[in-house]
């Protein structure tokens, strides 16, 4: 997974998803990134870089939702992000001789602090044939550890979503809080999670490729997925 700011630099350098990164690499542009960075963001440059980098799938249009936020604000930034995926959907499917292989896939993130907020989150995922959609769990992280939060609100979508929408998290990966994740979960992306562990400057390619590599293996053990989980 790659952030849009990050895939945009890397499309600078006059490459794609395809030639930077490994042949056999599944690649996911993100727009979920801190409120600063979404500010300066519209859905064309968002655009731009999608059909520069060219990667296998994208999540678009993120607009931050919080508990804190008055239902009003909440309710303008859900519908931000809905019209948005729409529009980036129909923008890639009326462009797809842009892409050399096959167009990016939409897959929708799930916003709001209610069911009555997500539901059409689902909707939507169901109406555009998403392979999944994801839910940002990093914001329960950034002030205090709020992983109960997070795992009462991921029952409560796994209560109320379709059966046949799988789920990938955004912003966790622990092994032991995975494995208390509802079965509907079947992927999750972080950083800290292995980087953590790491120091580039010091520690040669090998050993970052298998501390990357043994994360990747635990959160797979934890999930319950195959290591080549698409």
């Amino acid at each position: 997974m790659v952030k849009l700011q990050t895939a945009r630099r890397i499309a600078k350098l006059g490459r794609t998803a395809r030639s930077h990164f490994h042949p056999d690499t599944t690649v996911i542009t993100t727009t979920t990134t801190d409120d600063a960075e979404l500010a300066r963001t519209s859905r064309e440059h968002e655009w731009a870089v999608v059909k520069e980098f060219q990667p296998d799938y994208h999540i678009p249009a993120d607009h931050s939702t919080y508990e804190s936020q008055d239902e009003e604000t909440r309710a303008q930034q859900a519908a931000k992000c809905l019209s948005g995926t729409i529009w980036m959907r129909d923008k890639i499917s009326n462009n797809a001789d842009c892409f050399s292989g096959n167009p990016p896939e939409i897959i929708p993130l799930i916003k709001g602090t209610t069911e009555e907020e997500r539901r059409p989150f689902y909707e939507l995922a169901q109406n555009i044939g998403a392979p999944m959609a994801v839910f940002y769990a990093a914001q329960y992280f950034t002030r205090g550890n709020k992983i109960l939060q997070l795992l009462d609100d991921l029952e409560n979508i796994d209560n109320n979503a379709p059966d046949n929408l799988p789920l990938g998290l955004i912003g966790l990966l622990a092994p032991n809080r995975l494995k208390q994740c509802p079965d509907r979960v079947v992927a999750s992306a972080g950083f800290t999670g292995w980087f953590s562990d790491i120091s580039p400057r010091k520690d040669s390619p090998k050993e970052v490729t298998e501390s990357f590599e043994s994360t990747a293996a635990e959160v797979h053990d934890a999930l319950d997925t195959p290591v080549n989980f698409r």
